[in-house]
């Protein structure tokens, strides 16, 4: 049996050394987070989101080495996977509902994280009392993972239709750590939303072009954690 190192070594090069590069990116969240600890509660939940993305990962990596079983290691990766994303859009709805001036807009916002947690909880119903077969839930975690990054996505045109018309001119544009934050998520959304719609289908057709893909997934999300360890130097969100 391969070491764990090779095997892992193995799983980079496919994506290019891009996903240890999110693991660096994560670290240095992390660790500028601690260093620059504010006792605020969107300090606190940013950092815990790194702290779980670091943490599930290495949990995906130790099984994809050590749970020999395919059928359990495949459901085993995507109950991560869509805890990820539903950690993901739990902590940016916190962050959206302090950000969002709009009331309407954030009852909307609410509606659409409950309905997506309820998605999700009956996700891992059917994979414990294996409802599907691991294809089916492959598909079934493509697709919440695309419901995400559109509830993001929506989320962040929302804010930047309120920045732009709060002031048209653009001449008091904050460039601030919630500006750069919402940026990046934006174009962790953009790049990844089509990627995911089209995943399943080109994993089967053209891999070469589904990991490129996922590497630009992963740098996206690199600058997503770089953004937020920047935000975490500021004196407040």
């Amino acid at each position: 049996m391969d070491s764990f190192w090779k095997v892992t070594f193995d799983e980079w090069r496919k994506v290019h050394f891009t996903e240890p590069l999110w693991y660096l990116s994560i670290i240095i969240s992390i660790i500028v987070g601690i260093l620059n600890f504010k006792k605020t509660k969107l300090h606190i939940s940013f950092l815990c989101y790194s702290l779980m993305a670091i943490l599930l990962f290495v949990v995906y990596d130790l099984v994809s080495y050590y749970e020999s079983n395919s059928t359990s290691r495949e459901k085993i990766y995507e109950v991560i996977n869509t805890l990820f994303c539903l950690v993901e859009i739990f902590v940016f709805y916190f962050f959206f509902s302090h950000k969002l001036k709009s009331l309407l807009f954030r009852s909307i916002l609410r509606i659409l994280v409950w309905i997506y947690f309820i998605l999700v909880f009956s996700f891992y119903l059917c994979i414990y009392f294996s409802v599907f077969d691991v294809s089916q839930i492959h598909y079934l975690s493509y697709q919440m993972t695309v419901v995400e990054f559109f509830i993001l996505l929506i989320c962040c045109l929302i804010y930047f239709y309120e920045l732009l018309s709060s002031d048209p001119a653009g001449s008091t544009f904050n460039l601030g750590p919630t500006f750069w934050i919402i940026a990046s998520l934006f174009l962790y959304c953009i790049i990844s939303l089509p990627f995911f719609i089209i995943a399943r289908n080109l994993f089967q057709t053209n891999r070469e072009i589904f990991f490129w893909m996922f590497s630009l997934h992963y740098v996206s999300l690199s600058f997503l954690f770089f953004c937020l360890a920047k935000a975490f130097y500021a004196k407040s969100f």
